[in-house]
């Protein structure tokens, strides 16, 4: 089951202390759309399943139990946003 709209529960992003590394995506690069932040290859997510995961590996569906996460957390700016909007292929002018 999909969950769609508002949610209470969202995957917590848990701080990455140690790697400097960004995810890219296939032919892009994975970025907060708010800040504009570049998760670590080492960051984790948490599932309301209570598993760690990171989350742009399985594009938002938590291994574990398989839910499908609409929406993921910033670990630097804390604002929410559609996972998908995540995906900088860049497609725009600069591309």
């Amino acid at each position: 089951m999909e969950l769609r709209g508002p949610i209470a529960l969202h995957p917590l992003p848990l701080r990455d202390t140690q790697g400097k590394r960004s995810t890219r995506g296939r032919g892009g690069r994975i970025r907060c759309p708010k800040c504009e932040y570049e998760p670590s290859e080492h960051e984790r997510w948490q599932c309301s399943c209570l598993h760690l995961w990171n989350t742009f590996l399985t594009g938002g569906r938590c291994p574990a139990c398989g839910l499908q996460w609409e929406d993921t957390a910033c670990p630097r700016c804390h604002r929410w946003s559609r996972h998908v909007d995540w995906y900088d292929f860049g497609e725009g002018p600069e591309a």
